[in-house]
């Protein structure tokens, strides 16, 4: 064990002293930003779950962004316009073409 050199408190074994947070932390794996403190023994499981939520939300949006593209192509909807194959019918008192939402 030991003190730590730079903040005096008592350092168990496997503990590193963080210069961003100015304290040591048990088995620390690094200083995140994003979480807003140090990744160590207390709170690593709680930065995995980030990192996985992260990463599922990331794979879901871009399976919903690909499914909406090749749904788009196959039913003929025009990037521009949002008609299907531009076959809309004029909307009340001429107003002009009605808008087909998928």
């Amino acid at each position: 064990a030991g003190c730590c050199d730079l903040c005096s408190w008592p350092k168990p074994s496997g503990a590193h002293h963080c210069s961003t947070c100015g304290r040591c932390v048990l088995k620390m794996d690094h200083h995140c930003y994003w979480l807003g403190g140090c990744v160590g023994q207390d709170n690593y499981r709680y930065f995995l779950a980030a990192e996985m939520h992260g990463v599922f939300s990331s794979v879901a949006l871009g399976l919903a962004t690909l499914w909406r593209g090749l749904r788009t192509i196959a039913l003929g909807i025009s990037p521009g316009n949002g008609l299907i194959h531009g076959d809309a019918q004029p909307g009340v008192n001429g107003a002009g073409p009605a808008l087909v939402f998928a």
